[in-house]
Protein backbone atom coordinates (compact mmCIF):
# COMPACT_ATOMS: atom_id res chain seq x y z
CA UNK A 1 0.00 0.00 0.00
CA UNK A 2 3.03 2.65 0.90
CA UNK A 3 4.23 1.71 -2.61
CA UNK A 4 0.94 2.71 -4.33
CA UNK A 5 0.77 6.17 -2.12
CA UNK A 6 4.85 7.04 -3.40
CA UNK A 7 4.01 6.48 -6.98
CA UNK A 8 0.50 8.57 -6.48
CA UNK A 9 2.35 11.17 -5.00
CA UNK A 10 5.52 11.40 -7.93
CA UNK A 11 2.44 11.20 -10.27
CA UNK A 12 0.89 14.35 -8.77
CA UNK A 13 4.67 16.77 -8.04
CA UNK A 14 5.88 15.04 -11.77
CA UNK A 15 2.47 15.97 -14.02
CA UNK A 16 3.05 19.73 -13.54
CA UNK A 17 7.16 19.47 -14.99
CA UNK A 18 5.71 17.50 -17.68
CA UNK A 19 2.79 19.47 -19.24
CA UNK A 20 5.02 22.87 -18.83
CA UNK A 21 7.86 20.88 -20.67
CA UNK A 22 5.97 20.51 -23.91
CA UNK A 23 4.17 23.68 -23.25
CA UNK A 24 7.74 25.28 -23.56
CA UNK A 25 8.89 22.88 -26.54
CA UNK A 26 5.38 24.19 -28.20
CA UNK A 27 6.58 28.33 -27.67
CA UNK A 28 9.88 27.77 -29.47
CA UNK A 29 8.08 26.14 -32.44
CA UNK A 30 5.57 28.53 -32.78
CA UNK A 31 7.97 31.40 -32.67
CA UNK A 32 10.37 29.30 -34.67
CA UNK A 33 7.46 29.13 -37.34
CA UNK A 34 5.74 32.89 -37.50
CA UNK A 35 2.77 31.45 -35.34
CA UNK A 36 1.78 34.90 -33.71
CA UNK A 37 -1.95 33.48 -32.41
CA UNK A 38 -0.29 30.34 -31.02
CA UNK A 39 2.93 32.26 -29.35
CA UNK A 40 0.23 34.72 -27.85
CA UNK A 41 -2.08 31.76 -26.40
CA UNK A 42 1.34 29.56 -25.18
CA UNK A 43 2.10 32.56 -23.06
CA UNK A 44 -0.53 33.47 -21.62
CA UNK A 45 -0.78 29.46 -21.05
CA UNK A 46 2.33 30.20 -18.64
CA UNK A 47 4.74 28.89 -21.11
CA UNK A 48 8.12 29.83 -19.86
CA UNK A 49 9.50 32.99 -22.12
CA UNK A 50 13.26 31.93 -21.41
CA UNK A 51 13.35 28.40 -21.62
CA UNK A 52 16.44 27.11 -23.61
CA UNK A 53 16.00 23.89 -26.22
CA UNK A 54 18.68 22.18 -28.24
CA UNK A 55 17.57 24.33 -31.35
CA UNK A 56 17.87 27.54 -28.92
CA UNK A 57 15.09 29.84 -27.05
CA UNK A 58 12.27 31.44 -28.43
CA UNK A 59 13.50 34.59 -28.77
CA UNK A 60 16.49 33.05 -30.92
CA UNK A 61 13.86 31.30 -33.01
CA UNK A 62 12.06 34.89 -33.69
CA UNK A 63 15.22 36.95 -34.65
CA UNK A 64 16.31 34.02 -36.72
CA UNK A 65 13.69 34.12 -38.40
CA UNK A 66 12.39 38.02 -38.35
CA UNK A 67 9.34 37.55 -36.96
CA UNK A 68 9.53 40.72 -35.41
CA UNK A 69 6.34 40.61 -34.21
CA UNK A 70 6.95 37.61 -32.20
CA UNK A 71 9.87 39.78 -30.65
CA UNK A 72 8.03 42.36 -29.33
CA UNK A 73 5.61 39.87 -27.91
CA UNK A 74 8.52 37.52 -26.42
CA UNK A 75 9.63 40.96 -24.76
CA UNK A 76 6.67 41.95 -23.57
CA UNK A 77 6.48 38.82 -21.78
CA UNK A 78 10.10 39.44 -19.88
CA UNK A 79 12.28 37.20 -22.56
CA UNK A 80 16.09 37.58 -22.80
CA UNK A 81 17.98 38.78 -25.82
Amino acid sequence: MQRIWIILVMFVVMSPLLLFADINEDLIEAAKNGRTDEVRNLLDAGADVNVMSEIGTAMDMALAREHDDIVELLKQAGAKE
